[in-house]
């Protein structure tokens, strides 16, 4: 269900597409960093997960940057399979990646959206906060430890949302309710960054009696149902009262955390330090919905502000569901009981031939079997971090990771 050495392979390579499409498209002298975000540099994507992209690039081209962007990639799948260079660039570059659907959302974030080969791409500019949430979760990673325990738990937690809550959540509605999972900000329920957060408070306050991701997806599915949602909001730090969002006191903060209010703080000032030349400042309230996660590097920032209130207590009673029936699974520990609680992950990924979505060219391919490439935890989970980001070693002029 996680990353594989093959589907590293096929982003690495849409990755570089995607810094050529770019460089293509602004002068030598422009200086643009082509940096991937969530997911897949932290390695806890799945299949089916997007590839986010983030552009860091001059203040002066924040208003239109995404123009030569939106072009550049519609040339890229016409017939012609060229991509044309700005007059700043040299010769045309042949294309070695099919790209589909280009659209744009002219949302308070913009966003280029396209599929490459089968990949769903979303390419973003300037968002600083991306960068940080990766180097937190990294660091959190890191002081777990237990080789990776809190990747393999995020990949777990996120394949029973994306694929298992779908059964839950038909069983926990109305007759007329088309079933849907509890992951995908985009109609009504958890951004996928919200579901990172709050799987990283958790290990925050309990991740010292945690040691297998079975536990920590328990904990998580117990913690969503009992969560006092109505009057308390989540951190990293635990829950604090709706009136206090904007400023959580490290007092709450316990001797068996892992990241501390004052840790959180000196990382975000390396990261603003190194790329705040990047970041757009504004003084907003923190925006009050019926679910309330708090960003560790914005406090003005609700991370569950896309869940509909609608379909909000059908998600609880999903969580609910499933939490009762992983404890008889629990209780049985039997190895049969686990993989029907995953029957879903199951029947689509373990065919036993290789086959994922993120390794196709496109969806109506016809697959052959392939042997996988096997590799270890260690190397499976290690975070594919820009250099800039893992040592504060000076930016280069364009730089991509390889």
């Amino acid at each position: 269900m996680g990353p594989t050495p093959e589907a590293d392979d096929v982003r690495l390579k849409i990755l570089s597409f995607v810094h050529s499409v770019v460089e293509s498209q602004f002068p030598p002298t422009t200086p643009i960093l082509v940096v991937p975000t969530g997911s897949f540099p932290m390695k806890t994507y799945l299949p089916n997960a997007d590839l986010d992209v983030c552009l860091l690039l001059p203040k002066e081209l924040e208003p239109s940057w995404y123009f030569p962007v939106l072009h550049a990639l519609c040339l890229a799948g016409s017939p012609n399979d060229l991509v044309q260079s700005s007059p700043n660039r040299k010769a045309t570059a042949a294309v070695s990646n099919t790209v589909r659907n280009v659209s744009y959302i002219n949302a308070e974030v913009r966003v280029v959206k396209c599929t490459i080969d089968n990949v769903a791409v979303d390419i973003t500019a300037n968002r600083v906060g991306a960068l940080g949430a990766l180097m937190l979760l990294d660091a959190m990673d890191e002081r777990i430890g237990c080789s990776h325990l809190l990747k393999r738990s995020l990949v777990l937690i996120k394949s029973w949302c994306q694929h298992e809550s779908s059964e839950y959540a038909f069983n926990a509605s109305t007759a007329t309710a088309s079933p849907t999972s509890v992951m995908g900000a985009s109609y009504g329920a958890f951004s996928t960054y919200a579901i990172n957060t709050i799987v990283m408070a958790l290990f925050n306050q309990y991740g010292h009696k945690l040691r297998h991701p079975l536990q920590a997806l328990y904990l998580f599915l117990d913690h969503m149902t009992a969560f006092p949602w109505q009057e308390q909001a989540m951190t990293l730090y635990g829950q604090v009262a709706l009136t206090q969002v904007t400023s959580p006191s490290s007092s709450s903060a316990q001797h068996t955390m892992q990241m501390t209010p004052e840790d959180v703080k000196l990382l975000k000032r390396q990261v603003y330090e190194q790329l705040g030349g990047y970041a757009t400042y504004k003084q907003v309230l923190f925006p009050v919905r019926v679910c309330n996660v708090v960003d560790p590097f914005d406090f003005s920032n609700n991370l569950a502000r896309s869940v509909s209130p609608e379909w909000f207590p059908r998600m609880q009673r999903a969580f609910r569901l499933g939490r009762n029936r992983l404890i008889q699974v629990l209780m049985k520990a039997d190895v049969e009981g686990v993989e029907a609680f995953f029957s879903h992950c199951w029947n689509e990924y373990g065919r036993g031939n290789g086959w994922r979505p993120d390794l196709l060219i496109h969806p109506r391919q016809t697959w052959h079997a392939r042997p996988v490439r096997q590799s270890s935890d260690k190397d499976r989970f290690s975070s594919l971090l820009p250099e800039f980001l893992k040592s504060g070693q000076e930016m280069s002029k364009t730089h991509v990771l390889k």
